[in-house]
């Protein structure tokens, strides 16, 4: 069923590839950086490199964040909503008074990650409880809602790779119902020994940087990163004296039932997560100006997704995976990658896939592998995680 859109009113993005919307744009299509061995933590597993952000984020939102209460996953998010919020024009105090909804999708975030914490507990030890206090007090959500100091009303969305893409497309959905006036929506997840170790023994990991489509891939590439939007109707932008210029249009989600690790060899779940999110908008696949993919860089995501855009896409549309630019973000990807591709709306510029050599016959399509303008309103972004989680966005820029 065709809904309005909601306005995109500020955006806020902490990716490898630098702390603020307009840095990671920029290195992107000048000098990005590439993945690094892990340096955060002790590893045997330094030959898979990681995109790793830099900094330590210890203030935002106008309180001192300190590392040994507030997780990383949560600084980062921090980070990210205090620029989405000045974006938007709007200071924490003109939330009062206002029904707010705060998501954020995350993974790693409500995991109590410290493994030395763990070997010390397993050797009989009895290790300190600071990292308890940290976990305890770093829901992402809830942690966010403390640190702006105002009633908002708090989600966690946890839901694998797409639990960003769903916080900002539930945000959407709340908004449509009415239930909300104003929602900050977005995820956040860092690379920590736990993931960077779980995703080594799956054997989906790259001791490379990753290429996203490419005949040879190896694997996936982790990366640390924030991003956040502030959601609005466009009524309410409207009459606090705004102009929306970017807006989340459709918002489709869809479990595959397949497998706990594999998507659907025909990427079912996704199909019906696009179909949802292109209905919702009222848009063809013909009117779509890019794809921004899931893009892992595994195998049978890749082969899955491809498949799937071989038939969808009308040719010739771009597509792209900005994995290749921020690694794999888990929980955050969504998000992260939703916030490029508005971005790229906005500038009227894609940038090309990265990583990309040699085309594989399986996944048939070739991503784009040139800088180039952006001819339309319409962008696709879609997430694909374990248990057979998939969503996707129609974002759109320009007036509505």
């Amino acid at each position: 069923m065709k809904r309005p859109p909601v306005a995109v009113t500020g955006m806020g993005l902490v990716c490898a590839q630098g702390n603020s919307v307009a840095e990671a744009m920029r290195n992107i299509f000048e000098s990005p950086r590439g993945p690094v061995p892990p340096a955060r933590f002790a590893t045997p597993l330094s030959e898979f490199p990681v995109f790793e952000v830099e900094g330590e984020f210890v203030r935002a939102l106008g309180r001192d964040l300190p590392p040994e209460r507030y997780t990383r996953t949560v600084r980062i998010a921090a980070a990210a909503l205090e620029e989405a919020l000045a974006a938007a024009g709007l200071g924490v105090a003109d939330l009062m008074g206002r029904r707010v909804a705060l998501l954020v999708g995350t993974t790693v975030g409500v995991t109590l990650s410290d493994t030395a914490f763990y070997r010390a507990y397993r050797d009989g030890k009895a290790p300190g409880i600071g990292p308890y206090d940290s976990f305890s007090a770093s829901n992402p959500g809830l942690a966010l809602a403390d640190l702006l100091g105002v009633p908002v009303l708090p989600f966690t969305v946890v839901n694998a790779c797409a639990s960003s893409t769903d916080a900002i497309g539930l945000g959407k959905w709340l908004l449509d119902a009415g239930m909300t006036d104003l929602v900050l929506a977005g995820g956040a997840d860092e690379v920590c020994e736990v993931n960077h170790t779980g995703f080594a023994s799956l054997l989906i990991y790259s001791r490379h940087p990753c290429s996203p489509f490419d005949l040879n891939r190896e694997g996936l590439n982790l990366g640390t990163g924030a991003a956040m939007v502030v959601l609005e109707r466009e009524a309410d932008v409207r009459s606090r004296g705004g102009t929306p210029s970017a807006w989340i249009a459709g918002y489709g989600t869809a479990q595959d039932g397949y497998n706990m690790t594999a998507p659907h060899p025909e990427a079912s779940g996704l199909r019906r997560a696009v179909g949802a999110a292109l209905e919702e908008g009222g848009v063809g696949p013909e009117g779509l100006a890019f794809v921004n993919a899931h893009g892992t860089a595994t195998r049978d995501n890749d082969q899955a997704e491809g498949r799937l855009f071989a038939r969808l896409l009308r040719p010739g549309t771009p597509v792209v995976s900005t994995k290749g630019y921020t690694g794999h973000t888990l929980g955050a990807a969504g998000a992260v990658e939703a916030v490029l591709s508005l971005a790229c709306l906005r500038e009227g510029r894609l940038m090309k896939s990265g990583g990309y050599s040699a085309y594989d016959e399986a996944v048939g399509i070739a991503p784009s592998v040139v800088e180039r303008a952006v001819e339309g309103e319409y962008a696709l972004s879609t997430s694909m995680g374990f248990g057979g989680s998939n969503a996707a966005l129609l974002l759109r820029g320009g007036r509505a």
